[in-house]
């Protein structure tokens, strides 16, 4: 069986066109054959934060941002939904979602910050909606140098 040329020219745009939307689906950080969680966050104020952010918990990239939108009940809050995988056990009492800086360059990202574990209907749920809070460039500093604030003034005070 003979194909024509018009077939072959057909199925190669027909390829080459679904190669596209996967690669720029792909780039922008959606799986097209996932069964991510969506949950949502609640914050004031989202400066720098952008769609395909990550989202982690103790540093390991568990999800992306997808969406940011205003609220419509002209609070002047904004709306942030997440992707997150779905096997994960997040508990659903005591979860913050903290937006925090990525570097002295800018750039933000999702941490999810939570104690203790959970089980069953403890846990979030797809389409869950959490309250965030935005931590400041100052405000990441002094939580990660606190530690050794303490420890100096630990020191200082045995040699006095």
């Amino acid at each position: 069986m003979k194909i024509s040329n018009e077939l072959k020219v057909g199925l190669l745009a027909l390829s080459a066109t679904a190669l596209l939307i996967w690669g720029y689906s792909y780039l922008k950080g959606k799986s097209l054959f996932s069964d991510n969680m969506i949950v949502y966050a609640i914050y004031d104020s989202v400066d720098g934060l952008t769609q395909s952010s990550t989202v982690s918990i103790s540093g390991l990239k568990v999800g992306l941002v997808s969406d940011i939108q205003l609220l419509p009940d002209f609070s002047g809050r904004v709306l942030v939904t997440m992707e997150v995988e779905s096997g994960l056990k997040i508990p659903r009492a005591n979860t913050v979602p903290e937006l925090a800086d990525l570097s002295l360059l800018g750039g933000k990202a999702v941490k999810l910050n939570f104690t203790g574990g959970c089980s069953g209907a403890d846990c979030i749920q797809y389409g869950d909606t959490l309250y965030g809070r935005s931590l400041g460039m100052m405000d990441n500093i002094k939580k990660e140098i606190n530690p050794y604030l303490e420890e100096a003034k630990n020191g200082y005070a045995k040699l006095d």
